[in-house]
């Protein structure tokens, strides 16, 4: 008898939380059509909606991140973005859009090569997060230096050559 009641209990449950799911995924698009719109305050409507049900959603948080920061609200951009990658830490973009908001910010370089860096873990196919890794060490200074990391900035594009060669781009990178 209680085997029978936790199972009905656990039933129960797992419906009404699919049910919140399907509502929160329901803001969401309802959020992302706003947001091509360029509606950023129905989108930011719908994206507070969709986290009172799930505050876990971590494309939720990503989206209102990228409103965050077209409003110019960096540190809010940055704190949607961190909670986007505290959810869901496999989205290689979350990581590298948040390195390019410490650069945008002018944080500490540490911070952007560690982002781009968990960026290229995730996905090391992906020449263009080494030309932004590259772009980062010759744009910015490591913590006690008095110049960018060039050296590191060559190294880095010549890993990403070694991936795709015929990449005028990363040729004209390397040159600079």
């Amino acid at each position: 008898m209680k085997k029978s009641l936790l199972f009905i209990l656990v039933f129960i449950g797992s419906y009404f939380v699919g049910l919140g799911q399907d509502q929160a995924a329901a803001h969401f698009v309802a959020a992302r059509e706003y947001y091509k719109n360029n509606e950023l305050a129905k989108a930011q409507l719908e994206l507070d909606s969709a986290l009172r049900i799930n505050p876990k959603y971590a494309e939720a948080h990503w989206l209102l991140a990228n409103i965050a920061e077209q409003e110019d609200d960096l540190s809010l951009a940055m704190k949607q973005l961190s909670e986007t990658i505290v959810n869901d830490p496999t989205l290689a973009e979350a990581y590298a859009e948040r390195a390019a908001l410490h650069y945008k910010m002018q944080d500490h370089q540490n911070y952007i090569i560690s982002d781009i860096e968990n960026a290229i873990y995730l996905k090391p196919d992906n020449v263009e997060y080494y030309r932004l890794k590259g772009f980062y060490y010759a744009h910015t200074l490591a913590y006690g230096e008095m110049y960018p990391s060039y050296n590191k900035d060559i190294s880095t594009l010549t890993a990403a050559l070694a991936m795709d060669s015929d990449n005028a781009e990363l040729y004209f990178d390397r040159g600079n």
